[in-house]
């Protein structure tokens, strides 16, 4: 009987060796990261413009053309501009004639931005639509300015900081 509690207790221990050596331990999880990168960049957009018009000084004899409001009937031109980041800087250039009749000269141009006269930069908060008023004026030293129609351009630049 001893004989056989003791191969009892063999397989048994034998049994339990062979298992414990099948038994694995569960494979560890296997981690991974994953960044995401950009950036976003300082602009400025405009979200509007409105032309304007130009009148004469004078009925008869006009030698300038303006949209200021010492041109009677004339309108300023206007644009809302936006810029992010840190804010920006707006400025006009001066006007250029696109369409002018034959003989009409200009020898002196002016823009303005809200009133300050020049291609003086003005400021334009971060993150704040911003309405902006565009006047021109374009004179001749050779009067009157001949009679027909005309269109001139101011290019309105935006500038982030």
């Amino acid at each position: 009987m001893l004989r056989q509690a003791l191969l009892s207790s063999a397989l048994l221990l034998s049994s339990t060796i062979v298992s414990m050596s099948s038994v694995k331990a569960a494979p560890l999880p296997s981690t991974q990261d994953v960044f995401f990168n950009g950036s976003i960049i300082s602009g400025c957009k405009f979200n509007s413009k409105t032309d304007g018009t130009v009148t004469p000084n004078a009925l008869f004899a006009a030698n300038s053309l303006g949209s200021t409001v010492t041109y009677t009937g004339a309108t300023s031109g206007e644009v809302k501009v936006v810029c992010n980041g840190t804010g920006g800087q707006v400025s006009a250039s001066l006007p250029t004639a696109e369409i002018a009749p034959t003989g009409a000269t200009f020898d002196a141009t002016t823009s303005s931005l809200n009133g300050v006269i020049g291609s003086v930069a003005q400021p334009v908060l971060a993150n704040i639509e911003s309405t902006l008023k565009v006047d021109m004026t374009a004179t001749s030293l050779a009067a009157p300015l001949p009679v027909g129609d005309y269109r001139f351009k101011v290019v309105v630049t935006a500038a982030p900081n």
